[in-house]
């Protein structure tokens, strides 16, 4: 039996969300055992947070139609990926005592890239005598057949499960069978304040508010699963109007994303668009580091945001925050809060009744005995996973 604690998940993604979630589960688990050793996989073989590791383009695949994705995904698992990944987990779980496969939405299906990973990391640890935990992650709403097998074998095997929402937990329950109890915990960036503290700005930031955005290739992609429209213009003019609204309340704004290119590219497209009306809003520079990016939420006074860990950092901060729900996720972490009249879907987001959401999630505060709450839930669950 090895020595370290291996966390596995998105951990070198682009959506600097994944790294989030990895470097509080290594904080969490020294909160627990101060001396334990943990070491980071990325289930899709990343390294580092490199420019070249990022920047491998679904786009393609998106647009195609399901079926065909997912065997375009099995044939190059087959062909390509399943060796380069085995070729990087293979020196991290050396020495591991245990595994846990921890936070993010792991639990979907997306043309089956997810479940060849899992399903294959899980087959790897269960060879060496490795016991596996699935912790806080979320669950996409549907699964094909091929993805259920694979799951359900996984989930199987592990020592213990937990998911990060009540949503998550009723989709698992319809989705498999499986013997184990499964335990919602909390999303564990709820520790993200206690990981990175707060940046020290040389400007007054005590009427900055951060604008995250999501690119319309995102929103489309999953909104189309569901049969719905999507007007990619109306997006663009939304946050023109929500700009223009906070503009006239003298509050200051600035445009940021969580490290995803495409996301960053279309907050200069809005950018672009303000310019060409006369209007300025800052971009701010695209966060490299899981600590760049929380570290730049740390300085805003309130924030309206699309992506859920920037919604989840502020939390953890303390910032009153509204969130633009585009999946279900995001709902559910407001849910999980108590703070659920706080957050609007995309499709009837009008840019006045946002701002008047900022205004009153500022005079509400972040209740810090509900912060408490959620992060005593992922202590908890944590430590049930170290003393087994």
């Amino acid at each position: 039996m090895g020595e370290n604690i291996v966390i596995a998940g998105e951990t070198f993604s682009s959506n600097l969300g994944d790294g989030i979630i990895a470097d509080t589960m290594s904080y969490i688990i020294r909160e627990i055992v101060p001396q334990q050793k943990t070491v980071k996989l990325d289930i899709s073989g990343r390294l580092d947070f490199s420019k070249s590791q990022n920047r491998l383009s679904t786009d393609k695949l998106r647009k195609s139609k399901k079926y065909f994705e997912s065997w375009q995904e099995l044939a190059k698992w087959k062909l390509v990926r399943r060796r380069r990944c085995e070729g990087v987990w293979q020196p991290i779980l050396q020495n591991a005592s245990k595994l846990i496969i921890g936070g993010g939405q792991l639990l979907m299906d997306n043309a089956l890239n997810f479940p060849l990973k899992i399903h294959h990391l899980a087959n790897v640890a269960w060879a060496q005598d490795i016991p596996f935990h699935f912790f806080s992650c979320g669950v996409g709403s549907t699964w094909s057949r091929g993805a259920a097998n694979r799951f359900e074998d996984a989930l199987r095997r592990a020592r213990s499960i937990s998911v990060r929402d009540t949503v998550s937990a009723k989709r698992l329950e319809r989705l498999v069978s499986i013997p184990q109890h499964v335990t919602v915990t909390s999303d564990p960036a709820v520790w993200a304040s206690d990981v990175y503290g707060r940046v020290r700005c040389d400007r007054d930031t005590t009427n900055l508010i951060g604008l995250g955005v999501i690119s319309p290739e995102e929103i489309r992609r999953r909104l189309l699963k569901d049969g719905n429209l999507w007007d990619e213009g109306e997006w663009l003019k939304f946050w023109a109007d929500l700009i223009s609204i906070l503009h006239k309340q003298n509050k200051e704004v600035e445009l940021f994303v969580n490290g995803s290119r495409t996301d960053f590219e279309f907050a200069c497209q809005i950018e672009a668009y303000l310019k060409d009306k006369s209007m300025f809003c800052h971009v701010s520079s695209c966060p490299i580091t899981p600590k760049m990016l929380a570290r730049k939420i740390s300085g805003y006074s309130g924030i309206i945001a699309s992506r859920l860990h920037a919604n989840i950092v502020s939390f953890s901060y303390g910032i009153p925050t509204v969130g633009l729900v585009w999946d279900d996720k995001v709902k559910a972490f407001y849910q999980e809060t108590h703070r659920h009249d706080l957050c609007k879907s995309v499709f009837k987001a009008d840019a006045e009744e946002i701002a008047s959401l900022l205004d009153w999630a500022t005079s509400l505060g972040i209740d810090a005995s509900i912060v408490a709450s959620q992060k005593a839930k992922a202590l908890t669950t944590m430590k049930r996973i170290c003393d087994l």
